[in-house]
């Protein structure tokens, strides 16, 4: 006989089957930037103080923050754009919550002009803040104007991604976070929305004995 093992995915879409719902939008307001204007300005800090102090200044998950270095605000939204006026001095932060601790996630940011970093923090019982460089890379990683897709791997179920305008008149355009798919090994295969069987021992013989006990 052969040994097989029945595969359901657990979502019907065709492609690779995942528990990690990709459509949901973690970021808040990263496409129309409603609430970039009235968002609270924390000075003065650069991107990294920002990070390490989070935890200090009290500020709601889900929600903007601008912040800049020098007791400046030229960071404005409008026509579901935000602008960066100046460069090397001034960005935005928000805290992610809802994820799930060792899944991957994407961080899409679009920008119409300019170039940004971008860099990401979370919270270790035991040694506080920590810079998650070591991680995932998103450790000032640069982008430049057109679609930047980061990936990285939640270490708490909140996280801390901090934006760095990094020249004069940055335009973003979009601020997204969401599931990423990652494609199986060759040994697992493509998982479609049919049930899959795989042969764990194709044409090789196994013995079987059965027994049973009567009382």
């Amino acid at each position: 006989m052969a040994l097989q093992l029945v595969v359901y995915p657990q979502r019907a879409i065709q492609g690779f089957s995942t528990d990690i719902d990709t459509d949901t939008q973690i970021a808040t307001d990263g496409q129309v930037f409603a609430t970039v204007n009235q968002a609270p300005i924390l000075t003065p800090f650069n991107s990294f103080m920002l990070g390490l102090s989070w935890g200090t200044l009290d500020i709601p998950v889900n929600s903007w923050r601008k912040y800049n270095s020098d007791g400046t605000d030229t960071i404005t939204a409008s026509d579901n754009k935000v602008t960066f006026g100046s460069a090397d001095n001034e960005g935005l932060a928000q805290s992610l919550s809802q994820l799930e601790v060792g899944i991957n996630y994407s961080l899409e940011i679009n920008l119409e002009a300019g170039t940004m970093t971008a860099f990401m923090f979370y919270y270790d019982e035991g040694r506080g803040f920590q810079y998650f460089a070591e991680e995932t890379g998103i450790d000032g990683a640069s982008m430049i104007a057109g679609t930047n897709t980061l990936t990285f791997r939640a270490a708490a179920p909140e996280m801390q991604v901090i934006i760095l305008s990094t020249t004069i008149d940055t335009i973003l355009t979009n601020f997204s976070v969401q599931g990423s798919v990652v494609a199986p090994s060759g040994a697992i295969g493509v998982l479609y929305s049919e049930k899959v069987i795989c042969d764990l021992y194709s044409e090789e013989s196994i013995p079987l004995v059965l027994s049973a006990t009567l009382f």
